[in-house]
């Protein structure tokens, strides 16, 4: 029998494999499909029932697990632009190894939200600078490439749209509508226009209106008032709100530009106080800020009225004994008011009140003949214009029949009231030349060196005429003639000049150059003529001394000098009329300047000078002069003798201006009595020098110079100075005579380096004779001689026979010096005796000790030997007290 079989199924763990083939891809900015394949067979390890889903949102972190029982899954309202990771693990009967991970990143959509943070600065009336902050990084939804900027107009919605081009978060606009309402809103753009921002409402800054008013219209009201009306500019010319308008308006006739205001904003106005039938150009301009451009012209003349002025150059002239010839110019223009259409004239006779005439001509001619008057009465005529009334009339008087004179006014005389005005005054002519009543007088008055020639009419006045606007002296020849019925002979003409006037103008083309280190050379053309006023008399330079080159000039100077050209001896290069040069080229005037500081900066300016005054200074002109060498030595130069042997300089910089320059160095020159020259050389910042090895108590002559560039300058005032005392050196030449047995008379010569100033010589001396085999010596004595006294001394006291030593010193304030030495024997009291054969007693040395030798060649032996050793002790004594003395 078979044995039964049994049939199980062993427990299912988890897979132990992931899915295979697992793809994702992106259907739309937002939306992703994940797909993959089961599992293998063999990693199933049991019945599938589903897979996990792990997926990551890699940009902020997020986690989610999706269970799913297909092998694909639609992933939905994904983050565009996001990065995301996907992990995918097979169920069983528990959850398998995640697959590897797979990455997607989501394609990029239009932001889902406006700029923020948008700020708006007005930099004028027509720009503006926006700026923003970009949307919130999860409402980008991919990479911003820009912006687009929209402004729309609220008054005419006229959109103006801005790309900024780039990622920039600010954009300046320009171009905008001054005053204009705009209403400003910001979208991102990444993969196109995101949305826009809530509006922000902008009104731009007033400005100026860009045009005019319009229609602008004039009314003539009355001869002196208009009516002008206008309209606005158009809106969007205004440029901000109109507060009042400005009306330009030209008169043609006097060519006159005036400029009124407008109260307010009001759009019509009456301009009154005009003058009558004159032409006007009116342009109106609004004002905001500012006043913009003028209005197109508009030209009206004011209505007609009567004339204001009366006939101008109103003249009569007796054409026979019944005729009057009257010849007249109209009214000034800006008195005639009008069209003149016709000139009434009146004419009445002095002379008999009842003849009157009325004459009435055509407003074009300005001639009329009265005729059938009365021989050689006197008549008043007046003249007047008529417009639409009657203006004021003109009036001369003119007698019938007379004769043109035929002598010329007498005693001309021309008076000077200043230097370009002038009074004319003459008498009447001869009665028997006036040839009937003067009417009046003619004065020509003629420029001699001008083409100045005028003619000036004097009527029924006193016989004087002021004569204006001429030219200071000038020379102008004057003559005069009297009027009747015509103009007699002209009088001699009488040649009058000027008085002079100071110069208008300064001097032209200053120049200045230098020509040495103290010395320019200015010149200068003189003004033009005209402008001269007078004869030149003088031109004055003056010039400044500001300071040192490179030593910081100071706009005040230190110093002021002038100089006056010319000077005597010296002649001007034009000739100083200006009537007799007015033609003549001008030439250049210079003179030389010497005696200037060398290395100082100067300024020049130049006046010309008339009799009258001075005239403006030139054009300033600086200059800085060239260095050279010292021209004065240092300063405060002292000597201090510091010791015997040496002294010490000391010195400061040459005053400022005689540096010349900037100084290099300074030589010292050291003279002694026997004009030994010693050169020593000093840096600029040394004032001081120590001098060493020199003569004991020497007079030296010190000597100091300054150098610069250009070479060393003067050598200062010699400063003497004496190295200071020391002790003397020995005298010399000491010789004893003996006087008698007691006494000897001792000389010397002075030291050969006194060192000072000697006050006085010390003699010491002791003696000592060899007596029965033994020394004997006296006491050490001391002679003082004054170094006034002489060079010499006798001593008394001294012991006969015995042999000296004797010392001299001499002494100064410092003390003693070396002495020199000298041995002497005196006589023996009986050899005086005996041999006594000068008058005077006394015996040189050398006779007394030939005396001794010649006593016995043994004593003197003896002698010798004596003396010899008495000499080598007194030397050692000798040596021990100068060493005393040195002490």
């Amino acid at each position: 029998m078979l044995p039964q079989q049994l049939t199980f199924r062993t427990l299912q763990p988890v897979p132990s494999g992931p899915p295979q083939e697992i793809e994702v891809n992106a259907l739309s900015s937002r939306t992703a499909l994940l797909m993959w394949q089961p599992t293998n067979n063999d990693q199933l390890n049991g019945v599938l029932t589903g897979y996990v889903i792990n997926v990551t949102e890699i940009e902020i972190g997020n986690q989610n697990q999706i269970v799913t029982q297909g092998a694909q899954y639609t992933f939905h309202n994904l983050n565009p632009f996001y990065h995301y990771s996907f992990l995918v693990a097979a169920v069983t009967v528990g959850q398998g190894p995640f697959s590897a991970i797979f990455s997607l990143q989501m394609p990029q959509d239009v932001p889902t939200a406006p700029p923020v943070s948008i700020e708006v600065t007005l930099f004028n009336s027509s720009a503006l600078s926006i700026g923003w902050r970009p949307p919130s990084a999860g409402q980008q939804n991919g990479i911003i490439e820009g912006y687009t900027v929209r402004l729309v107009e609220v008054i005419t919605g006229n959109e103006r749209v801005i790309d900024t081009g780039g990622p920039h978060t600010e954009v300046f606009v320009t171009s905008l509508h001054p005053h204009y309402v705009y209403e400003l809103s910001v979208a991102a753009q990444t993969v196109g226009v995101g949305p826009y921002s809530s509006p922000t409402v902008i009104q731009m800054d007033e400005d100026i209106p860009s045009g005019p008013p319009t229609n602008v219209t004039a009314t003539s009201l009355s001869s002196t008032s208009i009516k002008l009306t206008w309209m606005p500019p158009p809106l969007h010319n205004q440029n901000g709100i109109i507060r009042e308008y400005i009306i330009h308006y030209y008169v043609s006739e006097t060519r006159e530009s005036v400029v009124k205001q407008s109260p307010d904003n009001y759009t019509s106005t009456i301009i009154t106080d005009l003058h009558p039938y004159y032409t006007y150009s009116f342009e109106v301009a609004a004002v905001t800020v500012g006043a913009g451009p003028l209005s197109t012209e508009f030209t009206i003349r004011t209505l007609e009225s009567e004339p204001t002025g009366a006939p101008q150059a109103v003249e009569s002239v007796a054409v026979s004994s019944s005729s009057v010839r009257l010849t007249w110019n109209p009214p000034l223009p800006e008195e005639q008011n009008g069209m003149i259409r016709s000139y009434h004239i009146n004419v009445t006779s002095v002379d008999d009140k009842n003849l009157m005439e009325f004459f009435e001509t055509d407003g074009l001619n300005t001639i009329f003949i009265i005729n059938s008057l009365h021989p050689y009465y006197l008549y008043t005529i007046t003249i007047a214009a008529f417009t639409v009334d009657l203006g004021p009339h003109a009036t001369v008087q003119e007698r019938t029949h007379p004769e043109i004179p035929s002598g010329a006014p007498m005693n001309l005389t021309v008076v000077a009231l200043n230097s370009s005005t002038t009074q004319v005054s003459w008498d009447p002519p001869l009665s028997e030349t006036q040839n009937g009543p003067i009417s009046g007088y003619v004065v020509q008055i003629s420029g001699i060196n001008t083409d100045e020639d005028f003619e000036i009419q004097s009527y029924e006045g006193p016989n004087t005429f002021t004569v204006s606007n001429l030219h200071p002296f000038y020379a102008y020849a004057y003559t005069i003639a009297a009027i009747g019925t015509g103009i007699g002979p002209y009088s001699t003409a009488l040649v009058f000049q000027m008085p002079e006037e100071v110069c208008t103008a300064v001097v032209r083309n200053v120049t200045v150059d230098v020509l040495s280190a103290t010395s320019v050379a200015v010149s200068w053309l003189p003004p033009y003529v005209q402008s001269w006023n007078g004869v030149i008399t003088s031109y004055t330079i003056i010039y400044e001394l500001l300071g040192k080159v490179n030593g910081g000039s100071s706009t005040q100077p230190i110093q002021t000098d002038t100089l006056v050209y010319p000077q005597p001896g010296m002649m001007f290069n034009n000739d100083p009329d200006p009537r007799a040069s007015a033609q003549l080229p001008l030439q250049f005037e210079s003179v030389k300047i010497g005696l200037l500081e060398e290395f100082y900066v100067y300024q020049f300016s130049v006046y010309l000078e008339n009799s009258v005054g001075i005239s403006d200074a030139s054009q300033s002109i600086g200059i800085e002069m060239p260095p050279a060498a010292p021209s004065g030595p240092p300063s405060s130069v002292t000597a201090l003798a510091l010791s015997s042997t040496s002294i010490l300089v000391t010195w400061d910089n040459p005053d400022d201006f005689d540096a010349n320059g900037i100084i290099t160095a300074f030589e010292i020159i050291l003279k002694d009595s026997s004009n030994h020259l010693r050169n020593f050389t000093q840096p600029p910042s040394a004032f001081s020098f120590h001098l060493e090895g020199l003569n004991k108590y020497a007079e030296y002559r010190v000597e100091l110079s300054a150098q610069n560039s250009e070479g060393r300058g003067p050598f200062s005032n010699p400063v003497f100075i004496n190295t200071l005392e020391d002790v003397p050196s020995a005298p010399v030449d000491i010789g004893v005579e003996s006087v008698n047995s007691t006494a000897v008379a001792i000389k010397w010569s002075p030291p050969l380096s006194p060192n000072g100033i000697l006050l006085f010589y010390k003699i010491t001396y002791d003696g000592y004779k060899i007596s029965e085999g033994n020394d004997v010596n006296t006491p050490e004595n001391e002679h003082s001689v004054p170094a006034t006294g002489g060079n010499s001394a006798v001593l008394f006291g001294l012991q006969s026979g015995f042999t000296y030593s004797f010392e001299v010193r001499a002494n100064t304030s410092v003390g003693f010096g070396d002495g020199s030495q000298v041995t002497f024997q005196v006589a023996d009291a009986e050899v005086d005796k005996s041999e006594t054969g000068n008058e005077d007693g006394s015996t040189p040395a050398i006779t007394a000790t030939a005396i001794v030798a010649g006593l016995a060649f043994l004593v003197l032996i003896v002698l010798v030997t004596a003396l010899l050793w008495r000499r080598i002790k007194r030397k050692h004594k000798f040596k021990l007290r100068q060493g005393d003395s040195q002490e």
